[in-house]
């Protein structure tokens, strides 16, 4: 593996992987949701679609997409809050190819206000897909209980206000700002030669432009600055429920301890929350947790569907279980949450865009390459008290927030359940 940063601030992390036969490329853009002016909420997640409708060389989506798949590859986005993606899988004699597709994107969409215009209503009806869908509403009312007006606390894809005010020189004015080598890094990984890497990056991606470098509002540290607590009903039969722990960001030598914490309270479907709540009691249809991080805080967030008639039953043994890691004393759990964590986590690098994914996200926000091994040292090094202490630093009152979707015959107050069991 390799890692360099070249002029104008370009980085590029590099992965030789001889016994596969595609090539991943991803291009990073140190850009997202909460990078942006609330009047522009939802700009990066419309720029991810709209580079997507044509450009100088290719001047149709269908053109582009079968300059990737007419060569049995794939080509796809992502935006979330603190960076946006862009890759492309091809075989790997096709590298410079998807290198080039990737740049003209990038730096030459053509921006056509018919194309601008079309995208927006096209994430409006993804807005309002996404509130129809309560299990998944559930998500976007909890960052608001978190983060309330910080952009930390606004929805990934806008509002359909925000969206419907961009423009055409909104969206060309920010990508000049960020779409820049500058808050770039490209990460490669399959059947590769480095010496093309570092030349096809320095062909396609050096361009002659400055922009600015990506900032953002930090987040007031271990501090809910939104409502806490957000209820909503609607003409449905099932409870939806999403809490959340404020945590550490994501470069703290805690998130290891984090990890083993969550693999044994709602990881997978060995863990107590799984277990207890579902398995035994039948009062879930799915519960699970996970971490999330961010470079000035984190979150450990569990999530579940819920028995409407049981659910301040279901509520309180989550809570309980919650409550319960801060005793944890299962030398058994930490010895299989440290195997599952292991095998999970080499599995789920086996194939070339993975391994880029990998890689190139460390790259981006550690500004160094991973250390697998490193990861593995710490897994195995961490203690029944380490456990402990995260669950009794994270697991309080004043960390905790939550959303609830309930049946309109339902009426719960989280503030009490927690109030009483945390």
């Amino acid at each position: 593996m390799k890692f360099v940063t070249l002029d104008k601030g370009l980085k590029v992390i590099a992965k030789n992987i001889p016994y596969v036969e595609s090539v991943s490329i991803i291009v990073w853009v140190k850009t997202g949701s909460r990078y942006e002016p609330e009047r522009l909420s939802g700009i990066s997640h419309l720029i991810e679609h709209l580079v997507f409708k044509g450009t100088k060389k290719r001047k149709t989506a269908l053109e582009i997409s079968l300059s990737i798949e007419g060569i049995g590859g794939k080509i796809n986005a992502f935006t979330s809050e603190e960076y946006t993606g862009f890759y492309v899988k091809v075989p790997a004699s096709y590298l410079s190819l998807g290198m080039d597709i990737l740049s003209d994107m990038l730096y030459n969409p053509l921006l056509r206000k018919d194309d601008i215009e079309k995208e927006k209503r096209v994430v409006i009806e993804e807005i309002s897909r996404y509130y129809d869908i309560p299990e998944e509403w559930v998500d976007s009312l909890l960052i608001k209980a978190l983060w309330g007006k910080h952009p930390l606390g606004r929805d990934i894809l806008g509002t359909v206000n925000s969206v419907m005010g961009i423009g055409r020189e909104d969206i060309k004015d920010y990508m000049d700002k960020f779409y820049v080598p500058l808050n770039i890094t490209l990460s490669i990984a399959g059947k590769i030669s480095f010496d093309d890497i570092f030349e096809y990056s320095k062909k396609y991606f050096l361009v002659d432009k400055d922009g600015v470098p990506s900032k953002f509002l930090e987040v007031e540290k271990d501090k809910i600055q939104g409502e806490k607590f957000i209820v909503e009903h609607r003409d449905i039969n099932q409870t939806h429920l999403s809490l959340a722990f404020i945590s550490f960001p994501r470069g703290d030598k805690r998130r290891y301890a984090l990890t083993l914490l969550n693999i044994i309270l709602g990881g997978g479907m060995s863990s107590r929350l799984f277990q207890k709540i579902r398995e035994e009691k039948g009062l879930v249809y799915d519960i699970g947790s996970y971490p999330a991080y961010f470079s000035d805080t984190g979150i450990l967030k569990v999530s579940a569907g819920i028995d409407s008639k049981r659910t301040e039953e279901a509520l309180s043994l989550i809570l309980k279980e919650i409550n319960g890691m801060k005793k944890f004393d299962n030398k058994e759990e930490l010895k299989r949450a440290k195997e599952y964590y292991k095998g999970s986590f080499l599995i789920s690098l086996e194939d070339s865009l993975s391994q880029s994914s990998f890689i190139g996200k460390w790259a981006m926000l550690e500004n160094k390459p991973p250390d697998i091994k490193e990861f593995i040292r710490n897994i195995e090094k961490t203690s029944i008290e380490d456990i402990r202490d995260i669950a009794n630093t994270i697991f309080t009152y004043q960390r905790g927030a939550a959303s609830l979707i309930l049946p309109k015959d339902v009426d719960i107050n989280p503030r009490d359940l927690f109030s009483e069991v945390i």
